[in-house]
């Protein structure tokens, strides 16, 4: 039975019901002893199916976790479409990175389906390029945190940069090294080139 795409938990079950087929045929293509038998069949498993499995399952269950909280009314309200257009770029980009298993279980054919996930990623891209320093502002971590002056999103650089630099110690006080470069100063033209 094909699972509609409709739903994300179809790359669980194809994997899960790859992997038994994949069992069963191994078990009954090996003559060898039952203890070889199970060591060879897991490590096949484990390289070919529960790799892809497992990475499945995280970014489903990633993805879900996504999707609920930008539907929560926890979550503010202008925050919402852009967490939703986020959550869908993540989804896209999953599903464009797991294309090869939608042809393998002709869950898709043709090129058309690879072209309109490649094309509505592009257009995520493009609204939420508006929104990046929203966005860039949400996950990085504060500028107080960082002790950034440049970061800071005041508008007002020249005078955080000025502010960071007068808060050092001893800012406005002579360097101890400053009579190095008064004292033994060659004369302006006593030094030429010898070649």
């Amino acid at each position: 039975q094909r699972w509609s795409m409709i739903h994300p938990e179809w790359g669980l079950n194809y994997k899960l019901c790859r992997l038994q087929v994949f069992l069963m045929l191994r078990l009954r293509r090996t003559a060898l002893t039952e203890m070889r038998v199970e060591l060879v069949t897991s490590v096949y498993v484990q390289v070919y199916y529960c790799r892809s499995l497992a990475l499945i399952y995280i970014e489903h269950t990633c993805l879900q976790r996504f999707f609920e909280l930008t539907t929560d009314q926890k979550t503010p309200a202008g925050l919402r479409s852009v967490l939703r257009r986020l959550c869908a770029l993540y989804g896209l980009w999953s599903l464009n990175n797991h294309m090869a298993t939608l042809y393998q279980g002709n869950y898709v054919s043709g090129r058309r389906p690879a072209e309109l996930v490649q094309m509505a990623i592009l257009a995520l891209c493009s609204e939420l390029k508006d929104d990046a320093v929203a966005l860039v502002d949400v996950f990085a971590p504060t500028d107080f945190i960082l002790n950034s002056p440049a970061g800071n999103a005041d508008g007002q650089l020249y005078k955080n940069m000025w502010s960071a630099v007068m808060q050092g110690t001893q800012v406005l006080e002579r360097p101890s090294w400053w009579k190095e470069f008064c004292s033994d100063k060659p004369v302006v033209g006593s030094l030429r080139s010898r070649l």
